[in-house]
């Protein structure tokens, strides 16, 4: 069983490190390539941990054994040992290093997370290395006209250059927190309404950037009817 080390993890970032939510680096080496099948399962899995990380300011985390020591010794811990770090950390290492993660659990107030080496990488290659470096977008529902016609542009460009786009879209919280404080329905039809508003807004989103990619989009829906998230191929 896992230890456990209650310590948050405070480390400098450097000045560029702002632009920390982008995606993780998609590294595929040129003499082992993943096939396609599994980086699609892999964006997935990863656009589904990019939000769990979006959604929790601090979360727990594991540390594979066979990660390099560039990464492990950013986040001191013992072997087997799950701790506690900021999510913004962990986004920035996601951008900046070769490593894969995924949700343990996500059913608690500390989601649980692990960080490990990319299938496929050839660490003994790194210079050799080709990085796709997705990109992505943060977004509520209540976003205007202007903007979105701005992000839609910027997510044609992004996949026009070969990256692939993960957008995450949240519902406004002060929305979704008048409605469930109302007083004057039901907890049955709060949960309708709420249902309909999620489907309305990830249907207008999916229709907005269907055409950015020459692929078709991928929805990834949350659990709780808060947020989703919008996956673009990019072209090849």
């Amino acid at each position: 069983m896992f230890g456990y080390q209650k310590c948050i993890l405070k480390l400098p970032l450097l000045a560029d490190s702002i632009v920390n939510l982008r995606s993780p680096i998609l590294s595929v080496s040129h003499k082992r390539k993943e096939p396609p099948e599994l980086t699609q399962d892999r964006i997935l899995r990863q656009s589904e941990a990019l939000s769990v990380l979006a959604r929790h300011p601090i979360v727990r985390v594991r540390f594979s054994s066979d990660l390099p020591k560039s990464v492990l010794v950013k986040f001191p811990h013992s072997e087997g040992e799950t701790i506690e770090a900021e999510s913004s950390l962990l986004r920035n290492l996601l951008h900046r290093e070769n490593v894969d993660i995924k949700i343990v659990e996500n059913h608690s107030t500390l989601p649980v997370l692990q960080i490990q080496p990319l299938p496929f990488d050839d660490t003994s290659a790194t210079n050799s290395i080709s990085a796709s470096k997705g990109k992505q977008l943060m977004l509520r529902t209540n976003i205007d006209d202007h903007m979105m016609s701005v992000k839609i542009r910027q997510a044609s460009e992004f996949t026009a250059k070969g990256h692939e786009v993960t957008i995450t879209v949240r519902l406004p919280s002060k929305q979704l927190r008048q409605l469930a404080n109302s007083a004057a329905i039901s907890e049955r039809e709060k949960f309708a309404m709420t249902k309909r508003l999620y489907d309305a807004s990830t249907q207008r989103f999916m229709d907005a950037f269907k055409d950015c990619s020459s692929k078709p989009a991928k929805l990834v829906l949350g659990n709780d009817l808060k947020e989703f998230t919008i996956i673009l191929s990019g072209h090849r």
